[in-house]
């Protein structure tokens, strides 16, 4: 059992307080069971042995990651990428934190230089994209999201990346067929049937648009967005009645779907008690409005 493995290693941490590779072995499991504050603690304990673990340094660097600690976490990087200057993971993640907190131009750098270590990485250009479409810089972030898809054609991300900027710049062509080809990849991607759903709604092809946002609910029925997509849609399409049933699903599927999301769609379309010419949906907006 966990208990008895745990018991086990930290008998052996006892009995040989010096060896390591006993907390770093304690650390891993504390990993594989999602106990991060304690692994945390493990390596460490490793450090304070050997505090050019490298791989320890990387470990402790990706919890801190995790934990939103991110300068410890751009500490063990750092301190990382002194022992193995040519480490691509080190550089890699080092960028990661530095993106997760605005700093574009060290994350920039950070991941040219994992590029230069290793130039046929799929993710770096992908996180680039990601990186410069943030700073709004949308054609650079195409470029990069290109280069990604070379690499990996069959990554859905990629073409849903492009895509998302497409529709932004208000392409609704080029949206439209990025999406599909992220669609042909993977007809069970619930993100791209739902943003292809609403590309075509923008289009106003209601038609097409409610036959993906029921294709995305078939593959998940708890899909909140999609229902609240759906309902957006139906209500454009002044198919009351369909945005009557939607509301109705949602509220006998769970109460808890009614967030602020669906009340401002009900707001925004003046949808009162009196549009329900069903007591079914009359008591369902007296509750849900309470």
């Amino acid at each position: 059992t966990d208990n008895n493995i745990i018991k086990e290693l930290k008998d052996k941490i006892n009995n040989n307080p010096d060896n390591i590779e006993y907390y770093r072995k304690l650390a891993d499991y504390y990993v594989g069971n999602n106990d991060y504050t304690n692994a945390a603690v493990m390596y460490n304990e490793v450090l304070k042995r050997n505090d050019k673990d490298f791989q320890s340094l990387i470990n402790l660097g990706s919890i801190c990651f995790y934990k939103k600690m991110y300068l410890e976490a751009i500490d063990c990087y750092k301190k990382s990428a002194q022992i193995e200057k040519n480490n691509y993971a080190t550089y890699y993640n080092l960028a990661n934190v530095y993106a997760e907190i605005d700093n574009f131009e060290n994350a920039f750098k950070y991941y040219q230089i994992a590029l230069e270590i290793n130039p046929d990485k799929a993710e770096v250009y992908s996180a680039l994209g990601y990186l410069f479409y943030d700073a709004g810089s949308y054609q650079k972030a195409i470029e990069y999201y290109d280069k990604a898809i070379v690499l990996e054609p069959n990554n859905s991300e990629n073409y849903i990346s492009i895509a998302k900027i497409k529709q932004k710049l208000n392409n609704l062509s080029d949206a439209l067929m990025y999406y599909k080809k992220a669609y042909q990849i993977n007809t069970q991607d619930e993100k791209a049937i739902l943003c292809l759903a609403n590309v075509y709604a923008e289009l106003r092809d209601y038609e097409k648009a409610q036959k993906l946002y029921r294709r995305v609910l078939s593959v998940n029925p708890q899909y909140y967005s999609a229902w609240v997509c759906r309902a957006i849609a139906a209500s454009d399409d002044n198919k009351n009645q369909t945005l009557y049933m939607i509301i109705y699903k949602l509220f006998i599927n769970s109460k808890s779907y009614f967030t602020l999301d669906l009340y401002s769609l009900l707001n925004l379309h003046r949808l009162k008690c009196h549009q329900f010419r069903n007591l079914k949906y009359n008591k369902i907006l007296r509750e849900f409005l309470m």
